[in-house]
């Protein structure tokens, strides 16, 4: 069931994101089009825009909507697994030096 609904989900973004893609590509094609006026060529990025701007907003809806809800499992770090690069702090280090409130010049 929840193979079902992630590749619905992922048909869906796929289709809204061709949606987006194929608006952009017009909106390209408006622009270097020198047949239309300059009048014309604002109207169709203004009507394009408001198509990019509803298709960004419906993938952003989907994936709200489809929330990967199955649990995250860590597997604990076995013995083997753990880092072996830790160094401990010891008494002897030196105290972290205070930054210049007014910062640092160059010639520092």
């Amino acid at each position: 069931m929840a193979n079902d609904v992630l590749r619905l989900k992922t048909d869906v973004l796929n289709e809204l994101r061709n949606q987006k893609y194929y608006a952009q590509d017009e909106l390209k094609q408006k622009v270097d089009d020198p047949s239309l006026s300059q009048r014309e060529k604002v109207a169709a990025i203004i009507e394009l825009a408001g198509e990019m701007v509803d298709v960004e907003n419906r993938i952003g809806l989907v994936d709200a909507i489809f929330v990967d809800t199955t649990p995250q499992v860590q597997e604990p770090v076995q013995a083997e697994d753990a880092p072996t690069n830790i160094v401990e702090p010891t008494e002897e280090v030196a105290p972290v030096a205070e930054l210049n409130p007014q910062g640092q010049t160059h010639s520092e």
